[in-house]
């Protein structure tokens, strides 16, 4: 069975124009798969989903999509991720520790993958 998919204009930023693929069977609904992740992690991981919302923005605005601010994660592939390695890049994610009460920098284990088409172009999938 074909799976058909279109293409759904995301967001424009200055440096980055956003896009995502819409599968046949969500048409209806026009959800692109960056919608339903955000549908799926808005409840669930609230903090984590706007840390890499910020991500989105900052690079959007501010660097364009340069591989570096993006998270290798496939071997054969050119599927990256956001945010990307390291927990003292800005935006940074905090958490808040029970165990010491205090808000801490940690990573965040959240990923929105994509697919980086150019320094102007993302796909988020």
């Amino acid at each position: 069975m074909n799976t058909f998919a279109k293409i759904k204009h995301i967001s424009s930023y200055r440096k980055v124009e956003y896009y995502s693929i819409c599968l046949e069977e969500y048409w209806d609904d026009d959800l692109s798969l960056f919608e339903l992740f955000i549908r799926k992690h808005e409840r669930e991981n609230f903090s984590k989903l706007e840390h890499i919302m910020r991500w989105i923005e900052e690079v959007g605005d501010n660097i364009g999509a340069i591989r570096f601010y993006f998270r290798p994660e496939a071997e054969t592939a050119d599927a990256s991720a956001l945010p990307p390695k390291g927990k003292d890049r800005e935006p940074t994610y905090i958490e808040f520790n029970e165990e010491t009460e205090s808000d801490e920098n940690v990573p965040n284990d959240l990923r929105l993958y994509c697919f980086r088409v150019s320094e102007t172009v993302v796909f988020f999938v």
